[in-house]
């Protein structure tokens, strides 16, 4: 949805934005893979059954297929009511990024209350390189 030139899920455009619960249901299903993988096989070992241990889930980035700040709402319940609600995932905040290309610094502000860490990604130092790659900032300089 922001049209950056480096992404390949950008060119395939915006259909939607998730929920919240479409989105504790991707940190459930990974969860629960990372639990069960130690039952897959490793491809091309040497030794019969070989198990892949895979550690637990510590640390969560929102980011890729479609900007989270284009969902703030969602991505806020999301974070509140399943990713560090005690009582589901049970999260730190502080083990929780969100990743944007926020067009703005306004956009950043914006998400002030969201519980996590934030990584506003720039990809440049200079606006006129920013707007080359990050199509959405001219909008907003």
């Amino acid at each position: 949805d922001r049209a950056c030139i480096f992404c390949a899920t950008g060119a395939m455009g915006l259909i939607r934005n998730l929920t919240a619960e479409e989105i504790a249901a991707q940190l459930y299903l990974a969860t629960q893979f990372t639990r069960g993988a130690s039952k897959l096989p490793v491809p091309n070992s040497d030794t019969p059954t070989p198990l892949l241990k895979l550690p637990p889930i510590s640390r969560i980035v929102l980011m890729g297929q479609g900007d989270a700040l284009c969902n703030v709402q969602e991505v806020k319940r999301a974070l509140n009511d399943y990713v560090i609600a005690r009582d589901a995932f049970g999260f730190s905040r502080y083990n929780v990024t969100l990743s944007s290309v926020a067009p703005s610094p306004a956009a950043v502000r914006a998400v002030g209350s969201v519980p996590a860490m934030l990584a506003w990604s720039l990809h440049a130092a200079d606006d006129c390189v920013r707007h080359a790659i990050v199509p959405s900032s001219k909008r907003h300089s």
